[in-house]
């Protein structure tokens, strides 16, 4: 594969007014750099503030091997969010969908993004997501996946996308004891959120969850036989943002995949400021699918469609289940219990359903 784009040897460089100067085509004369606090702390991964003489803002997101969780769980040794940025696969997607990201840096055990300053686009995921975020969010959505409908670049190993075993494996109760010196929101949510699952599911739709999880095999062997393209891998509202000129800026590819659409369909379904709106995920499912075959037309089977959305949906009660019943735990406010019990029956439709396909 052709690179198009070359990674920095350290952050110092990238960093260097010089460097920032010849990115930016503009005179940089001092940099300044703070820390920015987490908002979830999940990953290990480090976030700071960059700002300089310009009066321009950036935002430095470095992931360290030793400690950052989706790296080791997903068997990511390239970095796969600065691969995508590093062989152009990212600029493809432009302008509908924009990346924002200035530079990137491969140290020992290190990668590290630069990107723009996109905070005051960002959407907030403590409220309900408004129709037209929900359609513009679908749009984009399928114009990522027809741009890379069974596209054989995705295969490169320099690339080093997951597979399913890598972004469904990582989220399985079972996975946390593969790596105990990794410690923090992840393995603890995976522990307790399975124990109040088992209490949460009726007794029949647990047992085939639980077969699923100690064997997904077939799960896998079944997501290879439809067409496969670019997956986000972690499609939903706090890793979007709107640009000034009002296209779609998504980030943190570090989950990225060459497998099933609709299991990025899914995901972003599957959000709490998703279920706060009146958009039914039924009608979010048809926009999306009337979106998609528009733009790839007889190059998408209308006889597979119903398997691919019922392996999707499966596939997103491995990776959430888990997730949603911890949170049913924590919560005290009876609405938001009210919209995680919808999305625990929804699991158990998405099992039933789901596993005939396997």
């Amino acid at each position: 594969m052709q690179r198009h784009h070359n990674s920095f040897s350290s952050v110092d460089k990238l960093l260097l007014p010089e460097t920032l100067s010849e990115l930016l085509r503009q005179e940089i004369e001092s940099v300044e750099v703070s820390p920015l606090p987490q908002n979830d702390g999940r990953s290990g991964s480090e976030l700071s503030r960059v700002r300089t003489s310009a009066n321009t803002s950036f935002v430095l997101k470095q992931f360290t091997a030793n400690e950052d969780w989706f790296l080791h769980s997903t068997r990511d040794r390239l970095c796969r969010s600065v691969t995508l940025y590093e062989y152009g696969l990212l600029d493809q997607l432009e302008p509908l969908v924009q990346h924002a990201i200035i530079g990137c840096v491969r140290e020992e055990n290190q990668c590290a993004i630069l990107m723009s300053d996109i905070s005051e686009g960002l959407l907030s995921t403590h409220t309900a997501i408004s129709p037209l975020n929900i359609e513009t969010a679908l749009d984009v959505l399928s114009h990522i996946h027809s741009e890379y409908w069974e596209s054989e670049e995705l295969s490169s190993p320099e690339l080093g996308l997951c597979d399913a075993q890598d972004f469904i494996g990582c989220m399985l109760p079972t996975t946390p004891a593969k790596y105990p010196h990794l410690s923090g929101w992840i393995p603890n949510a995976l522990e307790t959120g399975w124990t109040i699952l088992k209490d949460e599911l009726d007794q029949n739709t647990f047992s085939s969850l639980e077969q699923l999880v100690n064997n997904p095999v077939p799960l896998y062997t079944a997501l290879e036989k439809y067409p496969s393209t670019l997956v986000h891998g972690d499609y939903k509202v706090s890793n979007m943002s709107y640009a000034t000129d009002g296209d779609l800026v998504v980030f943190d590819w570090q989950m990225a995949a060459n497998s099933l659409m609709s299991i990025d369909l899914f995901w972003y379904l599957d959000k709490t400021e998703f279920y706060r709106s009146n958009y039914s995920v039924d009608r979010a499912v048809q926009f999306y699918l009337a979106r998609l075959t528009k733009k790839l037309g007889d190059r998408v089977d209308p006889a597979d469609i119903q398997a691919m959305m019922d392996l999707g949906h499966l596939s997103n009660a491995l990776r959430m289940g888990v997730f949603a019943a911890q949170h049913l735990g924590s919560v005290t406010d009876e609405a938001e219990k009210k919209r995680v019990r919808t999305r625990l029956d929804n699991y158990s439709y998405a099992i039933r359903t789901g596993l005939r396909w396997l």
